[in-house]
């Protein structure tokens, strides 16, 4: 069979050992295992490492910022997937009587077990999270009985399976034997991108069959793929890899994702289908984001897209493309995993400064105006299905400075902020003076024709959350004016709009209409005014914030996405309602993971829409972190409710909170505590309760969480 290359490595080794205890514990809340596949293969797992992403047994590799298609039909550039491999017994030889199914979270290894009554083969799969340019593809041949004195020889058929030619390339040809190279067909935008992109696949040849002789009891196949913007960086990645043996592969791919499991996770007692839940909900959003640890230098990130970076050539999948869903749904959740990352994903608006600056000027606005939805040249490049929301949808380019502020808040990292964060959020307040409208009548600002995150209602005036989120950015201009240096007439002027900027009100009614004209009957895609409460955590009473929750809850689209019942289920443990909470938390994610590898869809079953949402999951892990475990961030401050036990556990864990430096583990019992993980070296911090009393904080010490409480820090005057 000729096939454009594969490296094979055989050797007459015996199977290897577990790499972690986790993956022989069956029981583990990092292992999802099954006899059977999904239906739709659209739930199998998506597995990446930052730099490329496919989905299993699908036909598709994707490349981080690799994108084909001019203007709203970019998308990302589908490479036929050489790593999709399959193993069945030659035509008369034994059928495989037995499958099996391994998804480990802990170690990031996907395997297929298959055996007959002789022998029994493994195919393990992962792409490699240090040599972050290859897929690795293990198969293990073992036999199953090696006491007969009659054995025979068992011979394999291997398959690839790589789909049809992908129309998004034009070949440019072979480089040796073991490189091609691709050239995209379109670029995004002309004006933004000067020429086409190029990447080159490295493989060796794959044979048609392997065979275990009678004398052999065991057989290893190594099978690799690798991608590089260069022939060069693939070959070289290739034979990186090459040269590596077997037990190294595997331990420098698993350390990546054991290290990363030790900097945060969340440790349940009593409900391990929740625990799993969680588990593969954070490795499907980590699976898109970079290593920080790798064998080369992979270029710039692009950012995370709501289906991920293994998919995203298709509509359904947002053809990977960056929305709002970046800084208010997945960032929050980041920034616990890694701060590293949320700066990554920062620094992708911040290289896209040019293109807003256009955008805003191009649409008669000054400042920085960023798209609904960008790609590789931070253009807009929203689907032309959809021309209303590229022009409504402003909300996103408050989204982002709201984000930077957050990043601000959580990791006080005033080098980055002074370079980039400092422009970022400038030019934004200074897009947001020149959009907002006076209105005498009112005496007030108004923000017009707009569309807020319920993309139901378009050409609105002052959508609750749009107004919120742009007061935050334009107080944020006052608020890091001594790190910036802003102008005090820059300032004042920020100041003088957010504070006089109309918030819809209705005192009747005591709740917040999603915009002016807004009456409780009218129906609504998902949640909008209720994000006031959280994640804007605008002041209102708490029969407020419960009008809000009642009205929006029964007129919600009951199909929408499920992000909007996680903010429910945190609005409701705010006004202490834990019965009605636990409803709508598991309501958030009951019926939108499918199973059996916890695989997440943006609507609920019987309804098509995406697959591989980690938007959703970034809205469950809020509803976590934020919601049961009382987190919240104020620009001088970390509050902590007091935490709440998550339905159908005992007790839990939030390890690895992040905050200036200093690092917590949060405990949610009937008795939570706070613990110090590890203190910022040259930093004090200090534990404030209710009544104001003020306790100084240890390492190793567990503070008991009797009632809601500020963490501040300060840096210790040498």
């Amino acid at each position: 069979m000729q096939i454009l290359g594969l490296f094979i490595l055989v050797a007459l080794i015996c199977y290897a050992n577990a790499v972690d205890d986790h993956e022989d514990n069956l029981e583990s809340p990092y292992i999802l295992q099954s006899e059977s596949l999904p239906d739709d293969i659209n739930f199998m797992p998506t597995l990446g490492n930052g730099y490329l992403g496919f989905t299993l047994f699908g036909d598709s590799i994707f490349v981080n910022g690799l994108y084909n298609g001019k203007g709203g039909l970019s998308h990302r550039a589908r490479i036929q997937n050489f790593g999709n491999i399959s193993v069945f017994p030659v035509e008369n030889g034994k059928p495989f009587t037995k499958e099996s199914y391994k998804l480990d979270l802990y170690n990031g290894i996907f395997e297929r077990k298959q055996s007959n009554s002789e022998i029994e083969t493994t195919i393990r799969t992962y792409p490699h999270r240090f040599y972050n340019r290859a897929i690795i593809n293990e198969i293990f041949v073992q036999r199953m009985n090696n006491t007969s004195e009659n054995l025979q020889s068992s011979k394999l058929r291997i398959d690839m399976q790589p789909g049809p030619p992908s129309e998004d390339f034009n070949q440019l040809g072979r480089t040796s034997d073991m490189v091609f190279c691709l050239q995209t067909k379109e670029v995004e935008n002309a004006d933004f991108q000067i020429s086409k992109r190029h990447v080159c696949v490295a493989m060796n040849n794959l044979p048609e069959y392997v065979e275990l002789s009678s004398n052999e009891t065991s057989l290893y196949l190594r099978i690799v793929v690798t991608i590089g913007e260069t022939s060069m960086l693939a070959e070289r990645e290739l034979n990186n890899i090459l040269n590596s043996s077997r037990e190294n592969l595997l331990q420098s791919h698993s350390k990546q994702w054991n290290d990363f499991w030790k900097q945060f996770h969340i440790d349940l007692d009593g409900n391990l289908e929740l625990s799993r839940t969680i588990n593969a909900g954070i490795f499907y959003i980590a699976s898109s984001l970079p290593s920080h640890e790798f064998n080369h230098i992979s270029g710039p990130y692009f950012g995370l897209s709501p289906t991920g970076l293994g998919r995203g050539n298709l509509e359904d999948d947002y053809l990977g493309h960056n929305f709002w869903d970046t800084e208010i749904w997945m960032l929050p959740a980041v920034t616990q995993f890694s701060p590293k990352w949320t700066r990554d994903l920062l620094d992708y608006r911040f290289r896209m400064l040019g293109t807003a600056f256009d955008h805003a000027n191009n649409t008669g606005y000054d400042g920085a105006r960023f798209p609904w939805e960008s790609a590789f040249t931070g253009a807009e490049v929203t689907n032309p299905c959809c021309p209303e929301v590229a022009l409504n949808e402003f909300h996103i380019t408050a989204d982002i400075a709201f984000a930077v502020r957050h990043y601000l808040i959580v990791t006080n990292d005033t080098q980055w902020f002074e370079i980039k964060g400092c422009l970022l959020s400038h030019y934004i307040a200074q897009f947001w003076i020149s959009r907002v409208s006076w209105n005498e009548q009112t005496n007030q600002y108004d923000i017009r024709d707009v569309m807020g995150p319920d993309e139901d209602h378009e050409n609105v005036t002052n959508n609750a959350f749009t107004n919120v989120v742009v007061q935050h950015a334009l107080r944020f201009i006052d608020e890091i004016k001594t790190i910036c240096g802003t102008y005090p007439s820059f300032v004042a002027k920020c100041l003088n709009i957010a504070n006089k900027l109309r918030i819809p009100y209705d005192s009747e009614l005591d709740y917040h209409p999603q915009y002016d004209g807004y009456t409780p009957n009218i129906g609504i895609k998902q949640a909008d005014a209720v994000l006031l409460s959280y994640p804007m955590l605008y002041p209102m009473n708490i029969s407020t914030l419960s009008n809000n929750l009642r009205i929006y809850e029964n007129v919600t689209r009951p199909t929408g996405p499920a992000m909007t019942w996680s903010m429910h289920a945190i609005g409701h443990l705010d006004e202490s309602d834990h019965v009605k909470a636990k409803e709508l938390f598991e309501k958030g994610y009951k019926n939108y993971v499918r199973e059996p590898f916890k695989v997440w869809s943006e609507v609920i079953k019987e309804e098509k829409g995406a697959a591989n949402f980690i938007t959703g999951i970034g809205g469950l892990l809020q509803a976590v972190i934020n919601g049961y475990g009382g987190i919240r961030f104020h620009i001088d401050r970390m509050e902590i409710k007091k935490p709440v036990v998550l339905p159908g556990t005992k007790s839990s864990i939030i390890s690895g909170i992040k905050y200036q430096g200093s690092i917590f583990s949060i405990k949610l019992s009937s008795k939570p505590t706070l613990i110090v993980d590890s203190l910022k070296p040259g930093h004090k911090l200090s534990l404030i309760d209710e009544q104001g009393r003020v306790v100084s904080m240890s390492e190793g010490i567990e503070y008991l969480l009797e009632t809601n409480v500020y963490v501040r820090a300060e840096k210790v005057i040498s």
